[in-house]
C-alpha cells in the first residue's frame, strides 16, 4: 500500500523518526563536551578604527576603550556617546602598550623608546609628561605600581622603575 509511507502509524516512519532522534540526542551531547571549553562567541560590534595593527587596548574603569597601534595613534571609544578621540601621531614610532591609571590618566610606551603620561584636560587628554630615551631600545611595557612608582621593559633586557613625580 502506497498510502503506508504518508501515514502517521507507518512502522517504517516511527523507525525513521527515532534514529534521527538518536543522532540529534548524541549530536547534542558532542556540542555540550564542545561547549564547556567555548567562551561566549558572540561578537557584540566591532570597533574599526586604527590603519595599522592593533597592540594594546584596555578599558578605563567607566567602561570607555582605549587602544594603540602600529599606526603611532592612540583611539579612545566613548562607548555611551559612541565618540571616539584619536590622538594622532601620539609617540614617534610604534606605540606597544597602554596602561590605565584611572578615569582620568594613562601611560604610554612605544618603540621610539619613550614612555609618555597622559593627563585629561577639558574632556581630552594631553601629554603630561614624557621620559625620552627611557630605554636603550624599543619599550615593550609600561605598568604602573605601589607607591607611584611605573616599572617598564624593553628589548635591552633591563626592567626599570620610575618614581611618578605629581
Amino acid at each position: 500500500d502506497n498510502n503506508e509511507d504518508m501515514n502517521l502509524n507507518s512502522p517504517l516512519l516511527h523507525e525513521l523518526l527515532e534514529y534521527e532522534l538518536q543522532d540529534e540526542i548524541k549530536n547534542d551531547d558532542k556540542d555540550k563536551d564542545n561547549d564547556s571549553n567555548k567562551v561566549n562567541d558572540k561578537n557584540i560590534t566591532s570597533i574599526h578604527c586604527h590603519n595599522a595593527s592593533i597592540n594594546s587596548v584596555s578599558t578605563f574603569p567607566s567602561g570607555n576603550i582605549i587602544s594603540t597601534s602600529d599606526d603611532k595613534s592612540i583611539i579612545i571609544y566613548d562607548i555611551f556617546f559612541n565618540i571616539l578621540q584619536y590622538i594622532q601621531n601620539a609617540h614617534d614610532n610604534v606605540i606597544n602598550y597602554v596602561e590605565i591609571k584611572d578615569e582620568n590618566n594613562f601611560i604610554t610606551c612605544s618603540f621610539d623608546k619613550s614612555i609618555k603620561s597622559w593627563n585629561k584636560n577639558n574632556n581630552e587628554f594631553k601629554i603630561n609628561k614624557i621620559i625620552k630615551n627611557a630605554h636603550d631600545d624599543v619599550i615593550m611595557k609600561v605598568i604602573y605600581c605601589s607607591d607611584n612608582n611605573l616599572i617598564s621593559c624593553s628589548y635591552d633586557k633591563t626592567i626599570k622603575i620610575w618614581k611618578e613625580n605629581n
